[in-house]
This record gives C-alpha cells, sequence and structure tokens, in this order.
C-alpha cells in the first residue's frame, strides 16, 4: 500500500483528490463565515473540517 504514493500512475489521482479537497475547504471556509463566529471559534471550525475531510 505504500508503494501507492510513489507510483507514477496513481499521481494524477492523488492530485485531483487535494485539488477536490482544497475545493471543499474553501467551500467549507464560506459556509463557515456565514455562521456566527459566536458557535465556532477557529479550532472547532478546522476540527469540524478535518472530521468532514
Amino acid at each position: 500500500a505504500n508503494n501507492i504514493i510513489a507510483d507514477p500512475k496513481s499521481s494524477s489521482i492523488w492530485k485531483s483528490i487535494l485539488v477536490k479537497r482544497q475545493f471543499i475547504l474553501g467551500t467549507l471556509t464560506n459556509l463557515f463565515k456565514m455562521i456566527p463566529s459566536k458557535l465556532f471559534n477557529e479550532d472547532a471550525r478546522l476540527k469540524l473540517a478535518d472530521f468532514i475531510i
């Protein structure tokens, strides 16, 4: 399983996963900005983002 990262064929898959992750994080950040900050401090936001992803 460790070879998957080094395998050139899977590198494009990893890139697309990272791009999707960036997109999801960006979307989440925008959603969090709409939520009153009293409900979420920065730490809670990061934990929730990690949990969702």
